[in-house]
């Protein structure tokens, strides 16, 4: 059995997800906030983080990758072609605008995936559901009766498109193919924030 453990990040009530399984070492976020708490769990669970998914590239979902890639410099880092675009670039990510500008160094690797990828996740597939709207590189991810949807869904609330890389028509069709999906097959709804 897959287990999620849930992390609530200080900004903008953004949240984590670790994957894990019991009878496994390796461990996967899905997206990256404060690092404090995913330490402490890699360390008492005995854990190795081996990779992180970002729903998309804003600096509420990506700022613990400012430490992340320090303390864990072989990690993969899996994210869109339009997200890889975002974290490189402090405009697009928004982190100009909290203050404190950050851009992912040219050194590190991200790995793009998109609807077409394949990718096992202790032995089950992570199915890559490519949601754009809410920004032009949001993805989403199915594993098992899991489903993260970053902020291209969140139970009570409106999806958001009013940024610059947004797009209202996609954003809407996108959050009810998710509701859909959660409600079809009765799974889990991971959201990037709580409420």
């Amino acid at each position: 059995m897959i287990h999620v453990e849930v992390i609530n990040n200080v900004l903008l009530q953004s949240r984590t997800y670790l994957m894990w399984k019991e009878e496994e070492s390796d461990a996967y976020l899905v997206d990256c906030g404060d690092m404090a708490p995913i330490q402490h769990f890699l360390s008492t669970r005995g854990k190795f983080l081996r990779g992180i998914f970002l729903t998309h590239c804003h600096y509420d979902h990506i700022y613990g990758l400012r430490h992340l890639t320090d303390d864990f410099p072989q990690v993969t880092i899996y994210a869109s072609p339009e997200t890889e675009e975002g974290l490189r670039d402090a405009r697009i990510n928004l982190s100009r605008y909290q203050g404190e500008p950050f851009e992912l160094d040219d050194k590190v690797k991200v790995s793009p995936i998109g609807s077409h990828s394949e990718i096992s996740l202790f032995g089950v597939e992570l199915q890559v559901l490519e949601t754009p709207g809410h920004d032009a590189g949001c993805l989403s991810f199915r594993i098992g009766d899991s489903l993260f949807t970053g902020d291209s869904y969140i139970p009570g609330l409106p999806v958001f498109y009013k940024w610059k890389r947004s797009d209202k028509r996609l954003a809407l069709e996108n959050e009810q193919r998710l509701k859909d999906l959660a409600e079809d097959g009765m799974l889990g709804i991971y959201p990037g924030h709580y409420l």
